[in-house]
């Protein structure tokens, strides 16, 4: 079986349609997660950066290869689809008991148990908000069938995650098993509730708040992509204050400050996800190490314009981007992002609306 990446991201490119939306239809409707804003990581949001950032997530972690062109597409799809083609075989390697009390239901925090704390926010939550982001999306620029489309668009894109975090591996593995058959979907249902959607748009201000995927030269490689989640509830008694989080590749906690304006500044520290690591050869178990980082954050109507981020990791050390509509050039606006590692070499990338979100950059470091 072929996978063919241009493949996979063209068909998105083809189910796209840029017009502009019409007011009377963008007022019959309420969007919750997508706004059409301009700016911020708004502006830079379609299909195609969607797809970067969430199919090739784990490219974030330390020393991981990043060839996206070279990657063994073909080998990964097939052992994940054979997996997904004996589910009962590759839990009952490893026990019914043990998949459910780590994968579903939340029985222990320990990161040998606690695979289900990922599902449940990335996977339930996250991915039910990014069917609703995506449905919007479609539906703001006027294209038909948005729901149906938001659903290929986002459930290709898990899949290809699932292909991504596989990695040329060949045998049973049970992590695309919970995530595919459960949470994926059951975050698909949870947020065709009109109900949910207003309690995590108003109430919860959710919002995307992915990094700005880029191919670098001279090595060709995938670099600045992740997909990410805010999170701030504003204070009863000080509405201008509200408690953040932002979860993705590694949990930040703090405060977030609102201005008159609609800008915000946030600040947040925890952990990021670093490497991976096997827990068991059954069934493939792993797990992640979590050291130590810190964020500050500024959007304008939940909109990211800047970040920087410091972690205590070797490759993405400091982590800093700026999104279109912060600087200005006249009527051009670009994205421009850096990353530099702990012994001082940069990754640097330039982004615009114009290029889908996509830019193109440099890297420096000594691989």
């Amino acid at each position: 079986m072929r996978f063919s990446l241009l493949g996979f991201l063209s068909l998105f490119l083809l189910q796209t349609n840029f017009s502009v939306a019409r007011q009377d239809t963008i007022a019959a409707k309420p969007y919750y997660f997508y706004k059409g804003y301009k700016y911020g990581t708004q502006g830079t949001y379609n299909p195609l950066s969607f797809s970067l950032n969430a199919g090739f997530d784990i490219y974030q972690l330390v020393n991981h290869d990043r060839h996206i062109f070279s990657f063994p597409y073909s080998k990964s799809a097939s052992n994940v689809f054979w997996n997904l083609g004996h589910p009962g075989k590759v839990i009952g390697e490893i026990g019914w008991w043990h998949f459910i009390s780590t994968e579903i239901i939340p029985t222990s925090v320990k990161p040998e148990k606690a695979q289900w704390v990922p599902n449940y926010l990335l996977h339930l939550m996250g991915g039910g908000m990014t069917y609703r982001t995506m449905s919007e999306w479609y539906r703001f620029h006027n294209v038909k069938y948005p729901k149906v489309l938001g659903f290929t668009t986002i459930m290709g894109t898990f899949l290809l995650n699932e292909i991504i975090e596989n990695n040329g591996y060949k045998g049973n593995n049970t992590d695309p098993l919970a995530d595919t058959y459960i949470f994926n979907l059951a975050g698909v249902a949870l947020f065709s509730s009109e109900k949910v959607c207003r309690f995590f748009s108003e109430k919860l201000h959710m919002a995307d708040w992915s990094l700005q995927p880029t191919i670098t030269f001279t090595d060709f490689t995938l670099q600045n992509s992740g997909q990410y989640f805010s999170f701030k509830w504003e204070l009863p008694f000080e509405r201008r204050i509200a408690l953040f989080a932002r979860v993705g590749m590694g949990t930040l906690g703090g405060l977030s400050w609102k201005f008159p304006n609609g800008t915000a500044v946030s600040l947040g520290a925890g952990v990021r996800s670093a490497e991976r690591y096997l827990i068991s050869e059954k069934g493939r178990q792993v797990s992640l190490t979590t050291p130590f980082s810190i964020g500050i954050f500024y959007d304008r109507n939940n909109s990211l314009l800047a970040s920087i981020q410091v972690s205590d990791v070797s490759d993405n050390f400091i982590c800093a981007n700026i999104y279109p509509g912060l600087i200005k050039l006249g009527n051009f606006s670009p994205g421009v992002w850096a990353t530099i590692d702990k012994k001082g070499y940069p990754t640097i990338g330039i982004t615009t609306r114009y290029t889908l979100g996509v830019g193109l950059g440099y890297n420096f470091r000594k691989i």
